[in-house]
Formats: C-alpha cells, sequence, structure tokens
C-alpha cells in the first residue's frame, strides 16, 4: 500500500523546502452510495495506478519524482521539494487533464477520473509553516478548487487569518446597515416544468441591494450572517417578503431554511402565522440545505408536520454535494430533490456526473420524488436533463434571479 498521512507529516518535518499538491477524487462518495464500495474501490486503484503512470512517462519540475501518499478514502499528496511555482501550475494542469481523462469500467458504467488539485509550499526559512500547516494549506486550496469548479488551486497567503478578520468585520457593517435599511430583499429565479413546458415555480433568493455596489448576491455574507447569527433575522425577513410577493400571483414559491431555521419556535411562528392568514399553503415550498446534516431528525419532522398539515412542501437543496444520504428521503417524506449543480453543470461532457446524477433521479423516481436540476446554464445541459427525464429545471438558460418575475411561457 501507499505510505499514510502520519508518513507524510514525518517526511514533511525532515525537508528544508516542500511542495505539497493534495489530489482529491470528486463525487467519491457518490459512486460509493450509488454503485457501491467495490466499486469505489476500483476508483481508487485506478487513480494510484494512473498517477504513478503520469508521473513515470511525463516531465515533471521536482528532479526525483514525487512520493505519492493515500491521506483518505478519496485523497491522495504528492510531495516534492519547492521548485518555481510556475513549473508546477504546468505539472498541475497536465496531472489533473490527464485524470479527467481516464476511464474506469466497473460491471458495465463506465467512470472518469475527475480530480481537484490543491498546492501549497513551504520555503527553507518559514520557520511558521508546519508540517500540519502546510497539509491544512493544500487541504483549503484543494477545497477552494472544488467550490470554484476549477482543476487546481494554489494555496493564497492572503487567505491568512488576518485578512479573515478585515473581511469580517467589513461585510458586519455591511450587513447590519442592510437590514437597518431595509436593503435585503428576495430575488426570484424561475423554475421550469419540464413536462408542461413552461415556468410554474420561481425560488427565493436573498440579494443585498447596494447604492454604490448593485445588487449583492448571498454568497457575499451569509457566512459573517451566521457568525453574528444574523441568519434568523435574514430567514424572517425573507418569509415576510416572500409571502407578500406572492401573496396575488398564481405562482407556487419556495423559500431557503437551514437546520436554524427550523428548529427556531420564532421563525415557524412566523411561517404559521402567514400559512394560517392565507390560502398559499399548497403553493408554498421550503427549501432545507442537504449538506446541513439536518441534526436531530425529531426536530426536522416537528416542522414538516406542521407546515405540510397546511399542504406545504418540502424540498432538500443542494442534493448530490458529498454528504448525500438517501435515508433522509425515507424519513424526511420529502417531494423534491433539487440536484446540485456541480453535477449538472457538467451533464454534458462528464460522464460520471452523468451517472451519478441518472442513479439519484431512477432512485427519487422510486421513492414519487420530483427531482429538480440546479445550475442548468445552456441547451446542452438542458438536453441532458431531459433525456434523464428530470422533471424540473432552473438556472441561467432559463433565467436567473430578478427583482421581478419572468413572466411563465417557454423560459427563453
Amino acid at each position: 500500500g501507499l505510505p499514510n498521512r502520519v508518513r507524510l507529516l514525518r517526511d514533511l518535518q525532515d525537508r528544508q523546502d516542500a511542495c505539497l499538491i493534495l489530489l482529491n477524487l470528486d463525487r467519491f462518495k457518490e459512486i460509493n452510495s450509488l454503485f457501491g464500495n467495490e466499486c469505489g474501490d476500483a476508483v481508487l486503484l485506478a487513480m494510484r495506478k494512473q498517477v504513478r503512470l503520469f508521473i513515470g512517462t511525463h516531465s515533471h519540475p521536482f528532479g526525483l519524482p514525487p512520493e505519492l501518499y493515500r491521506l483518505s478514502s478519496d485523497e491522495f499528496a504528492l510531495l516534492g521539494p519547492g521548485v518555481a511555482e510556475s513549473r508546477v501550475r504546468t505539472f498541475a494542469g497536465e496531472l489533473t487533464e490527464f485524470l479527467c481523462a481516464q476511464r474506469v469500467t466497473w460491471q458495465q458504467q463506465t467512470l472518469s477520473l475527475d480530480t481537484s488539485a490543491g498546492i501549497a509550499f513551504h520555503r527553507a526559512g518559514n520557520d511558521g509553516a508546519a508540517p500540519d500547516r502546510l497539509l491544512n494549506q493544500a487541504t483549503i486550496a484543494v477545497l477552494q478548487a472544488r467550490a470554484q469548479m476549477r482543476q487546481y488551486l494554489f494555496y493564497d497567503q492572503s487567505q491568512e487569518v488576518e485578512k479573515g478578520y478585515e473581511k469580517n468585520i467589513y461585510w458586519a457593517r455591511r450587513l447590519k446597515k442592510s437590514i437597518e435599511t431595509n436593503a435585503l430583499r428576495p430575488y426570484f429565479q424561475p423554475i421550469y416544468d419540464n413536462l408542461q413546458g413552461t415556468i410554474t415555480k420561481y425560488e427565493c433568493l436573498v440579494r443585498m441591494e447596494d447604492p454604490e455596489h448593485g445588487v449583492i448576491a448571498a454568497g457575499q455574507f451569509i457566512e459573517v450572517a451566521n457568525k453574528l447569527r444574523l441568519n434568523r433575522q435574514i430567514t424572517r425577513i425573507m418569509v415576510e417578503k416572500a409571502f407578500a410577493a406572492f401573496a396575488t400571483q398564481p405562482y407556487e414559491f419556495s423559500i431557503n431554511l437551514s437546520y436554524v431555521d427550523i428548529t427556531d419556535p420564532e421563525t415557524l411562528a412566523l411561517i404559521l402565522e402567514h400559512l394560517q392568514a392565507g390560502n398559499v399553503g399548497e403553493r408554498v415550498i421550503f427549501e432545507i440545505l442537504e449538506s446541513d446534516g439536518l441534526g436531530n431528525y425529531g426536530d426536522v419532522l416537528h416542522f414538516i408536520d406542521k407546515v405540510k398539515s397546511f399542504g406545504c412542501r418540502i424540498a432538500i437543496d443542494d442534493f448530490g454535494t458529498g454528504y448525500s444520504n438517501f435515508s433522509h428521503l425515507r424519513k424526511l417524506n420529502v417531494d423534491f430533490i433539487k440536484i446540485d449543480g456541480s453535477l449538472i453543470r457538467y451533464l454534458a461532457q462528464d460522464h460520471t456526473a452523468f451517472l451519478v446524477t441518472k442513479g439519484i433521479v431512477q432512485f427519487a423516481r422510486s421513492m414519487g420524488i420530483k427531482t429538480v436540476a440546479e445550475f442548468v446554464h445552456s441547451e446542452a445541459v438542458q438536453d441532458r436533463v431531459l433525456e434523464l427525464g428530470i422533471d424540473f429545471s432552473q438556472g441561467e438558460y432559463f433565467g436567473m434571479p430578478a427583482k421581478t418575475l419572468i413572466h411563465a411561457g417557454n423560459g427563453r
């Protein structure tokens, strides 16, 4: 077998300078869930073989071949001396492209070795880069690469804690001001019914309207909102404004809720107040973020039972991002699965993403659960969505989030 994490940290301790490349197999957890551990093992063996093959047959910048390690179920590492970043950039790009082009056949299924890489350096004389810190930096880089859907990224020193504090302070001020000035509001993204051929639903997404910087998406400030515990207040603002926006509209609409929102008595009371006040329950969908882990099932089921008594429906959002637990769907009696954009975005070109999505759709169909494809950004992707029989589509191809509703029609 390959040397492990403990060996890597020990080897790093002995080096004056080092380049650490972390390789993370994309969608490995989903492959295990859908096709079984034996299939996962076959993918891991192929990964090890292909990395070694690449190192043995392609030029690399390290002099001696870099050492290969196995750190966890889906993570490998390459360790070499700290050479010029430009040379490592070329190597990392060629390696990830090579791996993504490889195919593994398992019981008539063809899977790809899609890989994200994170790279960090320890330079001689830099006392701050302890072995575990270097590994943490490479981990941050690979997580950022996956989040940005990039093949590889270098650890950026600007991500240091001090910079993080400055960013938090900046957004904390702007967020509090936005709440005080009523500058947070829902923007509406259409959801296209693939069977009816028309827009039938809208997702309500929080946006910050700023006179200087324009419309700011939630990704810029929601992490700070969570740290400051302003997320519940933001959710209540969204609940109020979403119900108001659709009070006289015939369309279905969805509101995003976290586990914190679901278990907050004030938020539940506000939702029930709106449901009791108007005959809108059958048009309301609550989207629960799958990656939240969903905490205590009893709390979640209590919320679901309450809102379903008014005819509301439940969607699991971002399904397929790595945590995916199919048992959620049985226990929580959900109505929709929203398949994550990291799968849908590359549906037209990534066969593994296509197979994983196909497995999710088949499972959902067997449970009587409707499916929604997120991040549909092109006709080619929509064609694959239709091929898989996904019920609804959402994304740039049909319309970006907007201040006013895109009129129902064919969405194009």
